[in-house]
């Protein structure tokens, strides 16, 4: 199942689970906020006060450093601090090597900070991530559009990254995504941040649970303007014939296909950018979505032609709502007329397929279908 790693607390002071009381001070110190081009990638900070603002700087700039003890710039209750280190250990993936524990205290104008490893483990970790990096970040400057760079990191990291059962301290991390090449859906999340922010696209995530009440982790992102949900976990099939394959069904998908349906945000702290768009989803983009019964004919049938002729396992399609979805369904499969649009495009003698057989797999929720061609 799809789990993501909980923090966990070191309180050094229950007071505050009594109080509502809030204990901001006069700054403490010279105040520095992230600089225009950071802040412009990080719409989550963009949401803070000016007081989260220079808490979660200081946090970052420190954390960057491995320093240990950190002096903040305002005295903060412990909900206040506690409120941006979340947000912050969510939303910077660089910092793999930060422990899941933190400390509170009533009022907190310094922290002690606890990390994983040593600075050199560190900086090894990090070569080891830099080399790994590059060369998909080569390839990723060489797409054109916002669209495309997604696109390719999103299927790098399904293609080359196994979904992991183990809830080990690297499956949550950029470093078991990348390197390991083995991780959950919060180090699904965080690589997809952290490759994004190095090509100059805004990404965050977003963390939950399913409509089976696990914990979940997966991302927002903006392209040309516009906000999508993505979740890169639930495009790794998890059975072992479609290995190595990146679904689209949940690349860049609008609010209402999966908000209080299969996702279910909260904890957040900040509010979600609405996502209301499908300018930047696969399936309108490759013009895969049909309105009727006569559009999904085509659709499935020109698809598979060119399915064939590059022995492509899966054709794809989508629908514009849930009565078209069933209609499809009933007219086409369960009466078996997807056979004979198998029997009349199986014309490539290079590549055969059997016509007689195929697998489906459909997501009612997004309304999306995939055909698994079986070939001989």
């Amino acid at each position: 199942m799809k789990r993501r790693l909980l923090l966990s607390i070191i309180v050094l002071s229950i007071s505050h689970l009594l109080s509502g009381c809030r204990f901001i001070s006069q700054p403490l110190m010279q105040i520095d906020y992230l600089d225009e081009s950071m802040a412009e990638l990080r719409y989550p900070y963009q949401q803070l006060t000016e007081v989260e603002k220079a808490t979660y700087t200081v946090l970052y700039n420190s954390i960057k450093n491995m320093d240990e003890r950190i002096k903040l710039p305002y005295t903060l209750s412990s909900y206040e601090y506690e409120k941006v280190f979340n947000l912050l250990y969510r939303q910077e993936p660089d910092f793999f090597y930060l422990d899941t524990q933190y400390m509170l205290a009533d009022k907190m104008s310094e922290v002690r900070m606890l990390y994983q490893m040593s600075k050199e483990e560190k900086e090894e970790y990090q070569r080891r991530i830099d080399e790994k990096a590059s060369n998909i970040l080569d390839a990723v400057n060489q797409k054109e559009t916002e669209y495309e760079k997604l696109l390719y990191i999103h299927d790098y990291i399904i293609e080359n990254c196994q979904y992991s059962q183990d809830s080990d301290a690297d499956t949550s991390t950029i470093y078991g995504c990348l390197v390991n090449n083995s991780a959950q859906c919060e180090g699904y999340a965080k690589t997809l941040i952290y490759l994004a922010r190095k090509s100059g696209l805004s990404a965050m995530a977003v963390v939950g649970q399913t409509n089976d009440g696990i914990n979940h982790e997966w991302n927002i992102v903006r392209v040309d303007g516009k906000y999508y949900n993505i979740d890169l976990t639930w495009d790794d099939p998890s059975f072992e014939e479609d290995s190595g394959r990146a679904w689209h069904l949940y690349f860049n998908v609008k609010d209402n296909e999966i908000h209080n349906i299969t996702h279910f945000p909260s904890g957040n702290n900040y509010t979600l950018p609405k996502c209301d768009s499908n300018d930047s989803n696969y399936y309108y983009i490759n013009k895969l979505v049909a309105s009727n019964y006569d559009e999904a004919y085509n659709i499935i049938k020109q698809e598979a032609i060119y399915a064939i002729d590059l022995r492509k396992d899966y054709i794809d399609i989508k629908f514009t709502d849930k009565e078209v979805f069933e209609q499809v369904k009933k007219s086409l499969f369960n009466n078996g007329r997807i056979f004979e649009i198998l029997n009349d495009i199986n014309t490539n003698d290079k590549n055969k397929i059997d016509s007689d057989q195929y697998i489906m797999h459909e997501k009612q929720g997004i309304n999306c279908i995939s055909i698994g061609l079986i070939y001989k």
